[in-house]
């Protein structure tokens, strides 16, 4: 198997599985089927895990950020970083422009432009107006007192821990 053209095999590959999900036939009454997709590039390490249950897994950071490039995304779409924008030329993108990315920092991403990609940024530029009114308004707070501040602590915890066994 070639390893050349990654990016634009799995780019591929993406835009198959959207027009599969789309054939889908769904349960009269149910919504269709929907699925976000996130792609990432760069090294990631693959292999079998295991002794009495094995199985093959794919790991790294790519792969980490693969996924949250999936789960910052929107329904019918495809999100990707800046690296695999860079490999995937012939695409025709929209810029997101910089988010932050949970365990990743600020990082600019773009959605391709099939399906809702309209839909997609209309909602993140939504999302960060809410997001910046409710920093200016957190930041017009009086900064919490020691003691307020350890109050909040400790009914953090208890409510995590109230709700913690509900959770497994």
């Amino acid at each position: 198997i070639s390893r050349n053209k990654h990016c634009q095999r799995v780019y591929a590959f993406a835009v198959d599985m959207l027009e599969a999900v789309k054939k889908v036939k769904m349960p009269q009454g149910a919504s269709p089927l929907q699925v976000r997709i996130g792609i990432h590039s760069g090294p990631a390490y693959a292999g079998v895990v295991g002794v009495k249950c094995p199985r093959y897994c794919f790991f790294g950071d790519t792969v980490n950020t693969a996924s949250r490039m999936e789960s910052s995304g929107y329904p019918m779409c495809v999100h990707v970083s800046q690296q695999s924008k860079d490999r995937l030329v012939a695409v025709d993108w929209a810029d997101c422009g910089s988010s932050e990315i949970k365990g990743k920092g600020r990082m600019t991403t773009f959605f391709a432009k099939l399906g809702p990609w309209e839909d997609a940024l209309k909602a993140r530029q939504t999302s960060r107006a809410s997001l910046s009114v409710d920093a200016a308004s957190v930041s017009e707070l009086d900064p919490p007192t020691p003691s307020s501040a350890e109050g909040l602590r400790s009914r953090s915890l208890s409510e995590h821990h109230h709700l913690s066994p509900n959770l497994f």
